[in-house]
C-alpha cells in the first residue's frame, strides 16, 4: 500500500470555489482558438456545455472571463481570465519545484 500526499489546486472567490484545472484548460483553449466553437471542438465538449461552464464560472467569480466579440474568432481573454490561468500555472510550478507534483 502506497501513501502519498497530494495536492489539487482550486480557482477560489472568498469561499466559492470557482473551478480547478478543467476551467483553466478551458480558458487555455479559448484563448488559443480565439472562439468558443474551436475550443470546445479541441475539448471534445459540445459548444453549449462549454458555454454553460463559461457562464458559470464567470458568475462565480464576479466577472467576465472572456470577452466575446460579433462573429467568429472572436473571443479572448479578459484580465481577470489571464490572471487566474497565470496563478494557476505560477502555483503549479511551485507545487511542483516542492516535489509535489
Amino acid at each position: 500500500m502506497g501513501i502519498r500526499v497530494v495536492a489539487r489546486l482550486f480557482v477560489v472567490r472568498d469561499t466559492v470555489v470557482i473551478g480547478s484545472n478543467g476551467l483553466v484548460e478551458m480558458l487555455e483553449a479559448i484563448e488559443r482558438h480565439g472562439s468558443l466553437r474551436g475550443a470546445a471542438e479541441e475539448l471534445g465538449l459540445n459548444y453549449r456545455r462549454l458555454w454553460a461552464r463559461l457562464v458559470r464560472a464567470e458568475q462565480l467569480a464576479g466577472g467576465r472571463l472572456v470577452e466575446r466579440g460579433r462573429g467568429r474568432g472572436r473571443a479572448r481573454l479578459t484580465e481577470l481570465g489571464r490572471m487566474i490561468v497565470e496563478e494557476y500555472r505560477r502555483m503549479e510550478d511551485v507545487i511542483r519545484g516542492c516535489g509535489g507534483g
